[in-house]
């Protein structure tokens, strides 16, 4: 499974065809999560986590996960600590998050995580590392 399979399965996982579900022997993907809420972090290990297993991505398997919560005000320093960990992806929760990672890499691709009013979660890749493409979420 190539990089761009798997960002595309970081938001919930139903982008990502069944057949991609192959992964390549040995590979361990890490995911950073930073947001200024353990809330919200919660939602990601609940919601998008077990879809991510679904499609062959286990956490302690083949997946590592790692989270930067704190105040919006930390958020430029979490985004420095989440890129030191060189992260296959970040998904940044909030707009403060989704900026201050943009500022710490231009190469790690972020995913922009939301959660709605119904606390269903909403996120898209970007479309390429770097510079975050921001699009309203749909209702």
């Amino acid at each position: 499974m190539d990089r761009r399979q798997f960002l595309l399965a970081v938001p919930g996982g139903a982008l990502l065809p069944s057949w991609a579900s192959a992964q390549e022997p040995g590979r361990v993907y890490r995911m950073a999560v930073i947001s200024p809420s353990e809330a919200t972090v919660e939602m990601i290990r609940n919601l998008q986590l077990p879809e991510l297993a679904r499609r062959g991505f286990v956490v302690g398997r083949n997946l590592t996960v790692t989270t930067y919560v704190g105040l919006p005000a930390r958020m430029p320093e979490l985004a420095r600590e989440a890129i030191a960990t060189k992260p296959d992806v970040v998904v940044a929760v909030s707009n403060v998050a989704i900026l201050a990672v943009k500022e710490a890499s231009s190469t790690v691709p972020i995913v922009m995580s939301f959660f709605g009013e119904d606390q269903s979660p909403r996120g898209w890749p970007t479309a390429s590392p770097g510079p975050v493409a921001a699009r309203p979420a749909s209702r």
